[in-house]
């Protein structure tokens, strides 16, 4: 777990990244992949709102989540509700910031996003890990489109794609992830 509260910084050595605190404590480390999923398809944000609306999205399970918890203050409060067939989507406004925002938003929007998937009902998932791939910044103070859809399993392991697009339709970045269930 990341504290929120500490300066974290990105390294890459080889086919390894890592991220580091003070002191050169590493929190955390991953093999760089190239073969991705493909990300989920767009959703227009007009369905995306409908999708995400109250009464109709995904009620997370832990209301202090700093991604989907909607009791979290300063949280990101992400939500998301099924908009077609088993595709989930909703909306984030990235938050204005000076300079460009930093990618740990971008992973944190894709997260939660990518195991809601799982918890329409009440089912209850644990991250085995997360991919992310970026593609470009996302807009601030701008509402972008969050798709997510579950893509299949193995025993006890579910997997997942999330994607973050503009409210165009360019693809900002886009993740794949695995569940223990």
């Amino acid at each position: 777990v990341l504290p929120l509260d500490v300066a974290v910084t990105g390294h890459r050595d080889g086919e390894r990244a890592f991220l580091v605190g003070a002191g050169a404590a590493v929190f955390t480390e991953a093999t760089v992949v190239t073969d991705l999923s493909p990300a989920p398809a767009f959703v227009p944000l007009a369905v995306a709102e409908r999708a995400c609306r109250s009464g109709r999205r995904v009620e997370s399970p832990f209301p202090g989540c700093y991604v989907c918890g909607f009791e979290r203050e300063g949280g990101l409060r992400i939500a998301l509700g099924r908009a077609s067939g088993d595709g989930f989507a909703g909306v984030w406004t990235a938050p204005v910031v000076s300079g460009e925002l930093p990618t740990r938003y971008v992973w944190a929007a894709l997260h939660c996003p990518a195991g809601l998937v799982y918890l329409e009902g009440g089912g209850r998932v644990l991250a085995e890990r997360v991919t992310l791939a970026r593609h470009r910044a996302p807009v601030p103070g701008e509402p972008h489109v969050v798709v997510a859809a579950p893509s299949g399993g193995e025993r006890r392991t579910r997997f997942s794609v999330a994607a973050l697009y503009t409210s165009t339709g360019d693809l900002v970045a886009h993740s794949a992830a695995a569940w223990t269930v």
